[in-house]
């Protein structure tokens, strides 16, 4: 049995009086007057709660209808506060430990967004329902369609003509998704090629004006855009996010405003770097068929270079060359990439 004195105070009022708490043994609570000992209430164990453990504060004792016992004793720790509690408040009390806990916390969370998250997604991504992939590229397209996207102005004929090259590229491959379709769009965001998890391809018509006498590097995209869909980058990008934003929100709690930015912008660049690697594979999946339909992976060599000047990037520019507003791209460098498809090219042609 232990007596503490302390202020007791009634939720939602401002007086407050001085108490003598007795704590019982087994942990129930008897709580009286300091001047004349009358009593003022009983509690049990488990209908009380405990508030923070803060160093150099006392830890209020609060009751189940929200009034609260402030012990006079800031050192006085309650025998049930969690031992999570009391190792949280040693922490903050010892500068080594927090210094320690400065430089390790992030590291940890390097570990975890780097390294953790991406194999969770790998194990968790494949044993989601084709219908979850056909509904998140459903609704893609429909944000796409009223944010980014306007109606194509490529003609009928010359549709024909990119969806007959579309089905060249299709037909010989052995896929795994069961429906593909291309789709044409134009947009501001100049000539580029985005693939929904449903087995959609949207082509911008500024891509198609690009390529127009460059068949087989068309092809070479389109090749690529379906090894985004053959290896499901866009569910494992969904799912990356969704456990980034979890931790996020276990790290931050619930925060608004320019909070919000913050966490949305190191999401993103974060996303950047899973991104990077997936387009890298995406690249080797168009290297390695490339010949099954008829072209080498210098033509993808050849598309690159073309959207590069499309962009106003320098191909043969290294990525140490770049902007920082480069640097934030998704894709791995022009040059690198380049390089890695004439390098696949030269090995098409060794027995």
């Amino acid at each position: 049995m232990r007596t503490l004195t302390g202020l007791y105070l009634l939720a939602g009022e401002s007086a407050s009086q001085q108490t003598r708490l007795t704590l019982l043994d087994n942990g129930d609570i008897r709580l009286h007057k300091l001047l004349d000992d009358a009593p003022i209430r009983s509690a049990t164990a488990d209908s009380v709660s405990l508030g923070s453990a803060i160093p150099g504060l006392p830890v209020d004792l609060i009751f189940a209808d929200k009034a609260t016992f402030t012990p006079d004793d800031v050192y006085f720790r309650w025998p049930s506060l969690s031992q999570g509690s009391r190792f949280i408040e040693w922490l903050e009390s010892h500068i080594v430990a927090i210094i320690a806990a400065t430089i390790l916390v992030p590291i940890i969370f390097w570990w975890i967004i780097t390294r953790a998250v991406p194999t969770t997604t790998a194990l968790v991504v494949p044993h989601l329902p084709t219908g979850v992939a056909d509904v998140l590229g459903e609704h893609t397209l429909t944000l796409l369609d009223k944010s980014m996207f306007d109606d194509t102005s490529i003609s009928d004929e010359q549709q024909a003509s990119i969806n007959d090259l579309w089905f060249a590229v299709i037909n010989p491959l052995p896929l795994a998704h069961p429906h593909y379709q291309l789709l044409f769009r134009d947009s501001a965001i100049g000539a580029n090629a985005i693939a929904l998890p449903d087995g959609t391809v949207v082509v911008t018509d500024d891509l198609i004006t690009l390529l127009t006498d460059k068949p087989n590097a068309l092809k070479a995209v389109l090749l690529h855009e379906i090894g985004h869909i053959e290896y499901r980058h866009s569910l494992q990008m969904i799912t990356q996010s969704t456990i980034t934003a979890v931790i996020y929100t276990m790290l931050a709690g619930d925060i608004d405003g320019a909070g919000e930015a913050v966490i949305g912008a190191g999401v993103g660049l974060l996303q950047n770097a899973y991104s990077r690697d997936m387009e890298a594979e995406a690249d080797n999946f168009a290297f390695n068929h490339a010949p099954d339909i008829g072209i080498s992976a210098n033509d993808f060599a050849i598309a690159m270079r073309s959207l590069a000047a499309s962009h106003g990037v320098d191909p043969e520019a290294d990525s140490d060359d770049y902007s920082w507003e480069e640097l934030l791209h998704t894709h791995p460098d022009i040059k690198e990439r380049i390089d890695r498809a004439e390098n696949a090219a030269a090995l098409e042609s060794k027995p």
